[in-house]
């Protein structure tokens, strides 16, 4: 299967969508809705804490400002993004795709934030990685 995403995404063509369960998250580009944001993380460094992952990020990263614009457009919004002694990273459960980015010393992966996930008390985005 074939996928479509653009190199930049302006925030401005972001929308948020509410349905029952989830936020769909649509992009309008080149006369063609997108759904869900692919965010491409470079110069990163991966630590293995555990059963998780942590993905220091490095300075502007589009995937803070992604994270930044859902926290402002949906309630009770869970931020993936944290932020401890001025270093931003993101937290990924164990799996065997993580595993193999860990070994390999790779700087660079990519995400797939589909929709944010409807719950009692936090709306969750839901997280991909390709």
């Amino acid at each position: 299967m074939k996928h479509i995403y653009p190199n930049k995404i302006k925030l401005e063509n972001l929308k948020i969508k509410e349905i029952k369960n989830k936020y769909l998250i649509n992009i309008y580009y080149l006369n063609l809705n997108i759904y869900g944001i692919i965010a491409e993380l470079n110069d990163i460094v991966i630590e293995k804490e555990y059963n998780k992952y942590k993905i220091i990020l490095s300075e502007n990263n589009l995937l803070e400002k992604y994270d930044n614009f859902l926290r402002e457009n949906i309630q009770n919004y869970k931020q993936i993004v944290m932020n401890q002694n001025q270093c931003k990273y993101l937290e990924i459960p164990a799996c065997k795709l993580m595993d193999e980015y860990y070994q390999s010393k790779t700087n660079h992966i990519t995400i797939y934030i589909n929709h944010v996930k409807k719950t009692g008390f936090f709306n969750i985005p839901i997280i991909n990685i390709l």
